[in-house]
């Protein structure tokens, strides 16, 4: 946990899914390996005053090896805010690959204030559909910003419940 002394900003997070106890945790002994590209990031505006509404911003999600195929998409809505607005991620995973990515993640970094990894949260009725609202912070009087949201999927490189077998 960080301390205010330690990052000047800290990000609020709350889920979008209320199911969070039914979809269960990360287990801790599995390892997980990243399915997509390093370059998969959103950016996201946070001002320090009022903006009108942005458009949504969309990226294909794609693959470490064949960068020809697409995994998904992630979505981040709105896109420029003020301090204090929540932001809503998406990330909708193709079908071709919704059994291959079992985990979604999003690395946010704030210019200058540090980084934080959160778990974003499967839909149980829609396999592929994940989700996380992210609350900007920061001073009233603090200059715009672009936050960079690096969205990664991963595939367990372990299974638990085979090595007991």
């Amino acid at each position: 946990m960080h301390s205010e002394s330690s990052m000047s900003v800290r990000w609020c997070v709350t889920f979008g899914l209320s199911i969070l106890c039914l979809i269960g945790c990360k287990d801790d002994d599995v390892e997980w390996e990243r399915v997509n590209g390093n370059a998969d990031s959103l950016f996201v505006q946070v001002t320090d005053a009022a903006e009108p509404a942005a458009e949504p911003l969309t990226i294909d999600l794609t693959p470490v090896i064949d960068r020809d195929n697409t995994l998904g998409t992630a979505t981040v809505d709105p896109s420029v805010g003020p301090v204090g607005t929540e932001h809503q991620l998406e990330v909708e995973v193709s079908e071709d690959f919704e059994e291959l990515v079992q985990r979604v993640t999003v690395k946010v970094t704030a210019r200058g204030r540090g980084s934080e990894e959160w778990e974003l949260q499967r839909d149980p009725a829609f396999i592929g559909t994940w989700g996380i609202t992210v609350q900007s912070l920061g001073g009233p009087d603090e200059p715009t910003r672009d936050d960079e949201f690096n969205v990664r999927l991963w595939t367990p490189i372990t299974d638990p419940a085979a090595e007991e077998e």
